[in-house]
């Protein structure tokens, strides 16, 4: 990575956080509402908390990638 491309991956690594943070609310909020059971309701909570965590591990591995010094 040359000099012009670290203000560049600064500001990906910035956004990957913010969007991380983002994402971490809404889990919460997920993970807050009633997903037992087997109803299409709690199966559709289920999955997408699930999606969010995957999303979460994603950015977080991201950013630890580009913050290496």
């Amino acid at each position: 990575m040359d000099g012009r491309d670290a203000p560049q991956a600064a500001e990906l690594v910035r956004a990957l956080h913010d969007q991380m943070l983002e994402m971490t609310r809404e889990l919460v909020r997920l993970e807050g509402r009633d997903a037992t059971g087997t109803s299409s309701r709690a199966s559709a909570i289920r999955c997408d908390a699930a999606a969010l965590r995957r999303d979460i591990t994603e950015a977080q591995t991201l950013i630890d990638l580009h913050t290496v010094t």
